[in-house]
């Protein structure tokens, strides 16, 4: 293929290809560390994280340069806690309610106490629903999942994945249940010491 063709073609595709923004690394609010984020459909950045003992949320409509007053997510009786992979995680549901799950320092609690923390923004709120403890035992590995039409899926495992569900936003859960028998954290084992080799 001739220089000049290869050229043209380049040019060519890279009108067609749609406009790159820059990424730009942004520290939590107020020295904050360990966090989630998302981005709604309007671009404004909805932000949880982590500040020595408590979790908080706060949001920017001006792509992070400025956010709103932090709002405290968990109970302040109950230190909330993360490290590496056990970060608090923050989701978007119906008409803007914000979903966010964490772990309470488990160690400072009776084992039945220990468990995934839930709790809800709903729009047009100044705080936060008081949190409640989805699966009261020692857990870990959990997820959250949430859509425009107010379910609400939280996810965790004891040795087998455990499940509640929310078809109101969140206001309330069915009782969980085992999703699967399988022990994943066997398999999570096992995957990690895959990528590693």
């Amino acid at each position: 293929m001739k220089p000049l063709l290869i050229v043209l073609l380049i040019c060519a595709a890279s009108q067609l290809l749609p406009a790159v923004t820059p990424v730009r690394p942004l520290p939590f609010p107020n020295g904050g560390k360990e966090g989630d984020i998302k981005v709604d459909s309007t671009g404004r950045i909805h932000l949880v994280w982590l500040q020595n003992d408590s979790l908080f949320y706060a949001s920017s409509s001006d792509q992070g340069q400025t956010f709103s007053t932090p709002i405290q997510v968990n109970a302040p009786d109950e230190p909330a806690f993360g490290h590496m992979f056990r970060v608090p995680e923050i989701n978007l549901g119906r008409e803007g309610t914000i979903h966010v799950i964490w772990y309470p320092q488990q160690g400072k609690l009776d084992k039945n106490d220990w468990g995934v923390r839930y709790a809800r923004l709903a729009k047009g709120e100044t705080k936060f629903s008081a949190p409640i403890n989805l699966g009261h035992a020692p857990s870990d590995n959990y997820s959250l999942a949430s859509n425009g039409k107010g379910q609400v899926a939280v996810m965790w495992t004891t040795g087998p994945l455990w499940v509640a569900l929310s078809k109101d936003d969140g206001e309330t859960f069915t009782p969980a249940h085992v999703a699967s028998s399988r022990d994943r954290r066997q398999s999570v084992g096992r995957r990690s010491r895959s990528e590693t080799c």
